[in-house]
């Protein structure tokens, strides 16, 4: 869902410890759903931001579109960070990922 990507957005943003939890648990629970591409997470994320500054109109400023982006840039690499060590954790333990 979108807002629970904000939240890990400003997570990420804070600095907060509960962020890398929840995305391990999250890739790991989307992997029991079958592959999922690398290019639709990163799609998702890139979507929610563009949303938000839709949503956010004229008071989306380049300042604001760049702090966005770099918490969702570090949120792919979460990601990507995730599925690797999931992967080589249980290699036969849940469908296959696709990238």
């Amino acid at each position: 869902r979108s807002s629970d990507l904000l939240e890990m957005m400003l997570g990420l943003a804070k600095g907060e410890g509960w962020v890398w939890p929840l995305v391990a648990e999250l890739v790991f629970t989307h992997r029991s759903y079958g592959a999922l591409p690398i290019a639709e997470y990163d799609a998702f994320i890139d979507m929610t931001v563009a949303q938000l500054g839709d949503a956010a109109g004229d008071a989306w400023t380049a300042e604001a579109a760049s702090a966005w982006q770099r918490n969702a840039d570090a949120l792919k690499a979460m990601i990507r960070k995730a599925r690797a060590q999931w992967k080589a954790a249980m290699p036969a333990g849940a469908p296959q990922l696709a990238d």
